[in-house]
């Protein structure tokens, strides 16, 4: 059921904070598509210079620059905030990064605040695996209680595991809804429209070269298939093969006898859904995850996904009927159960006709009903409103 635009005399203001990436863009390409909308972004790749000025990064090697570039941060950016407050109608607040949760904690904002988790900023570990100071931590659960009007979630165990973690009574705050769009250049595409090679099984692992990622363990994994000389693993690294993590990766999967090719940038949507349509497997085993979009793109595409089953949210929306889920952290057995996967063409066919009815519901027409109703909820004063 497609859902009406609020009637406002005056469109509705809204202004969106994140940092640059293809989930947040996405939202601001989809609300600015919204004639009753007027959004502004900030800390988007389209947001204007004294915007992007606010979060680009500082020159590690001038102390004294960096230091003055911080200093300006903590004022600039509650400054931001305050100004804006006065201008909207609603924020929307795509991840906590730490200038955002400064202002949130010393600003007394007047309109409601929509949070939208998805990264590490709500976990208690970093990317790093380091736990997150007692400030940062006490800081935020002050804010969840107290700052924010709606949270917005996807899947039920991430909702349920955040409302655990920092103390959440309230299940108005709460709010579940298709927030992940499958972008409409995925929909486009025709399965066969790219014929997969029958010479080779081609393993697509579209995260960044991060050790996050855990790229060495599944290099590991694979230098212990069978059909490891049938395999060429694709990565995608916008570093050029210039750190030495990503350059360890690719030499280790060389010196097992596993093809390598690197894309030295990132893609857009429709390449990165023919990428999708060449490759057999979609890879997705990082350390932690709510759900990456590209797991849903290329299911969608037939690329069946390999997924850490040690990450719950995986499992919350993929099964054993539509992935393959493997311990990353246990070789011998992933190595097994991928090359189960290889020799079974059937299965896999199966489980791409399965991912197809899964993920036709994630166009981005609805997922712009979901924000409109999220929106006029808010509005309306149907969450905990400060």
């Amino acid at each position: 059921m497609v859902s009406t635009p609020r009637k406002h005399q005056r469109k509705v203001k809204i202004c969106l904070w994140g940092n640059r990436g293809s989930f947040y863009e996405t939202h601001i390409r989809l609300l600015k598509s919204c004639r009753d909308y007027s959004v502004v972004s900030i800390g988007s790749s389209d947001a204007k210079g004294v915007d992007i000025e606010l979060f680009e990064s500082s020159d590690g090697k001038n102390i004294l620059r960096t230091f003055i570039g911080l200093l300006g941060r903590l004022f600039r950016v509650p400054f931001l905030f305050s100004k804006l407050d006065a201008w909207c109608d609603v924020h929307i607040v795509h991840y906590l990064n730490i200038w955002y949760l400064f202002s949130l904690a010393v600003l007394p904002l007047k309109k409601p605040v929509v949070y939208v988790p998805y990264g590490t900023d709500w976990k208690l570990r970093e990317k790093t695996g380091r736990k997150k100071p007692l400030i940062y931590r006490l800081i935020f659960k002050f804010i969840v209680k107290r700052k924010l009007s709606m949270v917005l979630f996807e899947f039920h165990f991430n909702s349920k595991y955040f409302a655990e973690m920092w103390g959440v009574r309230n299940s108005r705050k709460m709010f579940l809804t298709i927030i992940f769009p499958i972008r409409d250049a995925f929909y486009s595409y025709k399965i066969n429209t790219i014929r997969k090679s029958p010479r080779y099984t081609l393993i697509f692992s579209p995260r960044t070269l991060l050790p996050f990622y855990n790229h060495h363990l599944l290099v590991e994994v694979l230098s212990r298939s069978e059909f490891k000389e049938q395999l060429v693993l694709l990565f995608i690294d916008t570093s050029n093969l210039k750190t030495v993590y990503a350059q360890h990766v690719v030499s280790k999967a060389k010196e097992y006898g596993i093809k390598t090719s690197v894309i030295p940038r990132f893609l857009s949507a429709e390449e990165m859904a023919r990428m999708f349509l060449l490759s057999d497997f979609n890879v997705n085993i990082p350390t932690d995850d709510q759900f990456g979009m590209s797991i849903m793109e290329g299911a969608l595409l037939c690329s069946v996904p390999v997924l850490n089953k040690n990450i719950w949210s995986y499992c919350d929306i993929m099964s054993y009927k539509n992935a393959i889920f493997v311990d990353p952290y246990s070789p011998d057995e992933a190595a097994r159960t991928l090359t189960n996967a290889l020799s079974d063409k059937k299965f896999r066919r199966k489980m791409c006709r399965v991912n197809r009815k899964v993920f036709e519901n994630r166009r981005e027409s609805i997922v712009i009903d979901n924000l409109r109703a999220v929106i006029n909820r808010v509005l309306d004063g149907g969450s905990d409103v400060h």
